[in-house]
């Protein structure tokens, strides 16, 4: 490892953040503040904030399968006890028989000896399943003894159907669809039959034939029967059956608590965090966010020429999506009356629509004209019930007595469903900002105006804890977002105290990180959309130009052909699956040396003479404009196919005629502004006293920004993926990789994007239209040794963590376990299974750790401790380590995430971190730096699973690796 430096020495950090890595680089400066040598490098592993694959946006909360688990179990008791007080309701009211009912055997005795007695033996052999909905039948036609109804009550309260809590649409959910229609379909059968009630029906029914149970039934269905068979009995005992009695019997079956308030979740306001965020369905949050995309829309005419919309243009849009869930940009542009080629800023970045005022839209719908007639309190009002009142049959009351809805508008309101979710803001914060919104501000000069730059403050001369930061950032509600700014604290502390607070900080934020999980489940739709594209064209390539084995760039190459419907668009040459392959180069629209821009949105096809004679490192404009050829290369990239952002943003590449729009380009490679990115500037800030955009009080920007694509061609224009032996190309299976890209993340000054730009400049250009990037000069001699020798070094850090907070047992409940095989017992006195007297008897789960002890012959002997064990200890006040074994000394424990390092007494140390416990005397673990996953790791054989003592004979210890690499003795 290298030497230390003292604080004064100026250093840079680059660090590349991860969902669970932090790959991070020191790098010294010479006094010309441009990199100079490798001061340390290391990376920080620790479990994601989310379970699941994040990068495809299959992830959830850690906590959802407990939550589940608690919901499931919490029905259950609750069923129980409706169950429990329905049948006490009963016999109170003198319709069930009195009787012990405080255990399920008392209760389910009561009801076999009441059946008994309600239908002879031939019935209910005959009709097991029907016999009880016969009940509930004869129950509308004619007089029952009061245990006959109480019997035919209790069975319909068994179950009550399904009542939506109406906070999600069903149009949004498919799994509320599937059950709305399969409540609809019953429905429809239910009339079709003749019946009258649900039970009425299912009596009907033939088991054999149909199904009665596993249906899809609605509250309402029973709630009806309920009411059907209660008139009926109540006209032969009118004094029994009085009004309180039903009452009460109503409510033990059909009351439903409302859902608990969730509004101590609710994040803090970013702009005021002594305030909480407003929710989405407001009005005024429907206006605000209506008004700040309008305010950030601008046209950008056919000839490329961006422009603000024209005060007429504005209103009309504001006043149709006032009255609309949202506007796609097609329906905008034909609403603005815009001409043919016409495109706007937003949709270019990839936006496909405007939000409207969704709230004012779907309540409108609901009440028709009568909306218009309402002012503006009034209307705040309607919002008011439609939050608050969960009742449905409330809700219709209240449009009906309040509002003068007519029946079927009031069950319209009744079903209007408003959106979910919160504004970043207050509602007090959007309401001092909404009138220079109204005025056409757009947001961030309007919150500077108001609010000034609240983001600067004091620099600090460590990171603050997250709950600090958020007391006046506003609380970050991502879990994977606060796991990653967590232990970067950790990380940037540790560096800070080692070589003092670093001159620079340059990071790069992985992109599952930065999209919201439906955007990132969109992304890999459309990735394997995609995919099969690919799959298809490589099917085409090898039937049609005779190539065996495409590789990607032919793929490509065969994409673009398609995209511009085989002609060049340049020269307007045909192009043929052969001449493809021979005639034609796949080239940067902006040339790449300019604009750092790699992506197939900068790529397309051009005759290889006109590439290299009249394009060649010239935008289209450049090499074109002004004459007539100009024109018709923009008329045929009009006729691109394909997704239509695509063809949008190549059609931009195509008009931009100036230099600050390539700068633009340019910038949009070497800045990232997604929102976790921001959030990880002003929390990294706040060592300088930064504002939100990382610039200190003095002008200079501390905090800066790169993304991967750029990151990439740093780290291959320099050779930086050969140092981990991967054959030259980047690989994810060693965590090491994170380093390495930290160190191209933090060289990546505008000397070194310079020199890039030259070399590409100059370079020849390969098949796959990429610059050759070789012979860019590195920062400094020696450079690349330097940077192997520090990853080598690398003892990477994997968090670890002692909660006992994993499962305590499997799910199901065992008889203990026989004493052998085989081995029979006669119980003479059998206890009935769920009876009092039982036992459970649980496997248990996951194990916690192993308490390894050195006896007096010098072995090892381990202890196992499950989590069950371990959380009863905790409970019982006792170390959650036992460190006593009568004879033995204490050694060390083991757990999941620590590392051991093999061979501590000569010089090939092996560091390797715990996957598993598998028993008292053995472990499963891996090596420190190994990213695979642990099925690939065990089919490549790697999974080490050595027992306790040839441990010890390889000279074993226990370490404790800080967060930045630092390995020390641990005998916890």
């Amino acid at each position: 490892m290298s030497n230390p430096q003292s604080h004064e020495t100026p250093w840079i950090l680059g660090l590349d953040l991860g969902t669970n890595s932090i790959g991070w680089a020191a790098i010294g400066l010479d006094s010309d503040g441009n990199p100079s040598r490798i001061i340390r490098t290391g990376v920080r592993v620790f479990p994601a904030g989310t379970d699941g694959d994040i990068s495809t946006g299959n992830d959830a909360s850690r906590a959802v399968e407990r939550r589940e688990a608690r919901l499931r179990r919490r029905q259950t008791d609750r069923r129980r006890r409706r169950k429990w007080l329905l049948m006490k309701t009963l016999q109170d009211a003198g319709l069930l028989p009195a009787g012990p009912i405080d255990t399920p055997q008392s209760r389910m005795s009561l009801l076999r000896d009441l059946d008994s007695q309600l239908f002879d033996d031939k019935t209910r052999s005959a009709h097991p399943h029907t016999c009880y909905y016969d009940l509930r039948r004869r129950a509308l036609d004619e007089e029952l003894e009061p245990y006959a109804f109480g019997r035919a009550i209790y069975h319909l309260g068994q179950r009550r159907g399904f009542l939506s809590n109406r906070k999600s649409a069903p149009k949004d959910d498919e799994e509320l669809g599937a059950v709305k229609g399969g409540i609809s379909e019953l429905d429809r059968m239910i009339r079709e039959s003749g019946s009258r009630t649900l039970g009425e029906y299912f009596s009907r029914i033939d088991p054999k034939e149909h199904r009665i149970r596993q249906r899809w039934t609605s509250r309402a269905m029973y709630q009806e029967e309920f009411a059907s068979i209660w008139d009926a009995q109540e006209k032969y005992r009118p004094d029994s059956l009085s009004s309180e009695t039903r009452a009460r019997i109503e409510k033990v079956i059909f009351h439903q608590r409302p859902l608990k308030s969730q509004r101590h979740l609710r994040g803090r306001c970013s702009l005021e965090p002594n305030r909480i965020r407003a929710p989405k369905d407001l009005l005024i949050s429907q206006r605000f966010r209506l008004l700040q995309k309008v305010n950030d829309l601008r046209v950008v005419t056919p000839d490329g020429e961006i422009r603000l919309l024209e005060p007429d243009e504005r209103a009309k849009l504001i006043e149709s999506l006032e009255a609309s869930e949202h506007l796609t940009f097609p329906q905008t542009r034909k609403l603005l009356g815009l001409p043919r080629g016409s495109t706007f800023n937003l949709e270019l970045g990839g936006e496909t629509r405007l939000p409207g005022n969704r709230t004012a839209a779907r309540l409108a719908s609901a009440f028709g004209e009568k909306w218009g007639e309402l002012t503006d309190a009034e209307k705040e009002v309607v919002v008011e019930d439609a939050r608050s009142i969960g009742d449905r049959g409330a809700r219709v009351r209240r449009a009906q007595g309040k509002w003068g809805l007519d029946e079927e508008r009031a069950n319209a309101f009744a079903d209007v469903v408003l959106e979910e979710g919160f504004m970043d803001l207050s509602r007090q914060a959007m309401s001092r900002l909404l009138p220079k919104l109204e005025e056409g501000v757009a947001y961030a000069t309007a919150r500077k105006e108001i609010y000034g730059d609240e983001s600067r403050r004091d620099p600090l001369e460590k990171l603050p804890a997250l709950n600090k930061f958020e007391e006046w950032r506003g609380e970050i509600r991502n879990p994977v977002v606060t796991r990653t700014i967590g232990q970067l604290r950790l990380v940037v502390n540790a560096l800070i105290r080692e070589y003092g607070k670093p001159d620079m900080i340059r990071l790069e934020m992985a992109r599952s990180i930065k999209k919201p999980r439906q955007v990132r489940k969109d992304i890999t739709k459309k990735n394997r959309a995609n995919q099969k594209l690919r799959d298809q064209a490589r099917e085409e390539i090898v039937r049609n130009a005779l190539i065996a084995e495409p590789t990607n760039t032919d793929v490509l190459k065969w994409q673009l052909a398609e995209e511009c419907r085989w002609i060049c668009p340049y020269t307007g040459r045909q192009i043929n699956a052969k001449s493809l392959y021979s005639d034609f180069d796949i080239e940067h629209i902006i040339p790449y040396h300019r604009s750092f821009d790699n992506s197939y949105t900068n790529k397309t096809l051009c005759y290889h003479e006109e590439n290299r004679n009249v394009k060649r490192n010239q935008t289209p404009f450049e090499a074109y404009g002004g004459t007539p050829t100009y024109d018709e290369i923009l008329s045929r990239v009009e006729q691109f196919f394909g997704q239509n952002g695509v063809v949008l943003a190549k059609l931009k590449r195509f008009r931009v005629k100036d230099s600050e729009e390539i700068e633009g380009f340019r910038n949009s490679q070497l800045n990232d502004t997604a929102w976790a990115t921001r959030v990880a500037i002003e929390f990294l800030g706040t060592l300088y006293g930064a504002d939100s955009m990382g610039v200190d009080a003095n002008g200079s920007k501390r905090i800066r920004t790169t993304t991967g694509g750029l990151t990439a061609s740093i780290r291959n224009s320099l050779d930086l993926n050969g140092i981990l032996d991967d054959g030259g190309t980047k690989t994810r299976e060693d965590h090491r990789h994170h380093a390495v890209d930290a160190v191209a993340i933090a060289i990546t000054t505008d000397s070194m994007v310079k020199r890039m730009s030259d070399t590409a400049k100059r370079a020849p250009q390969r098949e796959s239209g990429m610059p050759s990037l070789e012979g860019v000069t590195p920062p400094w001699p020696g450079f690349l040794n330097e940077v192997r020798a520090s990853i080598s070094e690398i003892v990477v850090s994997h968090r670890t963590s002692r909660k006992v907070n994993g499962k305590l047992h499997e799910e199901t409940n065992y008889s203990p376990e026989g004493r052998s095989k085989g081995s029979k017992k006669v119980v003479k006195n059998a206890v009935e299974l769920g009876g009092p007297d039982s036992k459970r008897y649980v496997v248990p789960g996951n194990n916690h750790h192993i308490e390894v002890f050195e006896l007096p012959n010098g072995k090892w002997k381990g202890r196992l401790v499950t989590c069950l064990e371990a959380m009863g200890r905790l409970r019982r006040g006792e170390p959650v380590i036992d460190r006593e074994l009568d004879g033995a000394r204490f050694l060390f424990s083991i757990a999941w995430g620590d590392t051991l390092e093999l061979g501590a007494d000569g010089d090939n140390k092996v560091h390797s971190v715990i996957r598993g416990l598998e028993s008292s005397e053995g472990v499963t673990m891996v090596d420190v730096a190994d990213a695979r996953l642990k099925k690939d790791i065990k089919a490549a054989g790697a999974l080490q699973r050595p027992r306790l003592n040839p441990m010890r004979q390889r000279g074993c210890r226990k370490i404790q690796v800080d967060p930045i690499g630092r390995a020390l003795p641990s005998n916890d």
